[in-house]
């Protein structure tokens, strides 16, 4: 894990009393995100989401070492872009097999503590407009707003 963030080394463990799993909020082929409401010590709580690689290819070092590199990268990436159209990453953290609310894990895991964003992602509440039979799922105006605000991000990381 040379080449890997070097923050990873030092994340600490996900503490179970301070972190509290809410619900399975996405999911792909490489990865699963849960919403997660945080107790800071002063009481105050957060949500945030947490992103958790999926267990694959466990049998195969190879292939497990080859994701989790890319994962930490990911993490390392997120973490050092700050801009207000693109989720914050606010550091990694270990999850240890048992933490409630979460699939049963084979091994620790890392995961990813990520800006949580009300509603989901646009792709989302486009599709979820599409499949309720609405034909345009935004006005005009919305849907230029939406772009704009992509063409800004995507010109911040250009």
């Amino acid at each position: 894990m040379g080449d890997s963030w070097h923050g990873a080394e030092s994340a600490p463990v996900l503490d179970v009393t301070a972190y509290r799993i809410i619900r399975t909020i996405g999911k792909g082929g490489f990865a699963k995100v849960f919403s997660v409401a945080y107790t800071s010590q002063s009481g105050g709580e957060d949500i945030m989401a947490l992103k958790l690689p999926r267990p694959l290819h466990a049998d195969n070092p190879k292939s497990r070492d080859l994701l989790e590199r890319l994962f930490l990268t990911e993490a390392q990436l997120t973490a050092s872009v700050k801009h207000k159209n693109i989720v914050r990453c606010h550091g990694l953290r270990r999850v240890l097999p048992g933490f409630p609310g979460l699939d049963p894990l084979p091994e620790p895991s890392w995961g990813m503590l990520l800006e949580y964003c009300e509603g989901g992602s646009l792709s989302d509440r486009l599709l979820h407009a599409m499949a309720r039979g609405r034909a345009c799922a935004a006005s005009e105006l919305t849907t230029l707003g939406w772009l704009a605000d992509v063409a800004e991000a995507l010109t911040f990381l250009h």
